[in-house]
C-alpha cells in the first residue's frame, strides 16, 4: 500500500481525529474511508448529471416532434 503527505489545516484534523476516535477508527482509515465515498459520491454524480443531459436531450426532441405534429394536426 502506497504512503501519502498531505497538509491539512489543524482544524480539521482536530474534527477528523475526534471523528475517528469516536467510531474506533485510526486516522488513516479514517482518512481512507473517507476519500473512497468521496470518490464514489464523485463518480455517481457524474452519471446522475450523464442522465440529467440525456433526459434534457429527449425532452428538447419530444418538444420538436410535438411541434411538428401541431403543423399535421393544424
Amino acid at each position: 500500500m502506497a504512503k501519502i503527505n498531505v497538509s491539512l489545516p489543524d482544524e480539521i484534523i482536530a474534527r477528523l481525529d475526534e471523528d475517528a476516535r469516536r467510531h474506533g477508527l485510526t486516522r488513516s482509515e479514517y482518512i481512507r474511508r473517507s476519500v473512497e465515498l468521496y470518490a464514489r459520491y464523485l463518480h455517481l454524480e457524474a452519471k446522475v448529471e450523464e442522465k440529467i443531459q440525456t433526459m434534457k436531450g429527449a425532452i428538447t426532441e419530444q418538444d420538436t416532434l410535438a411541434e411538428r405534429m401541431a403543423e399535421y394536426v393544424a
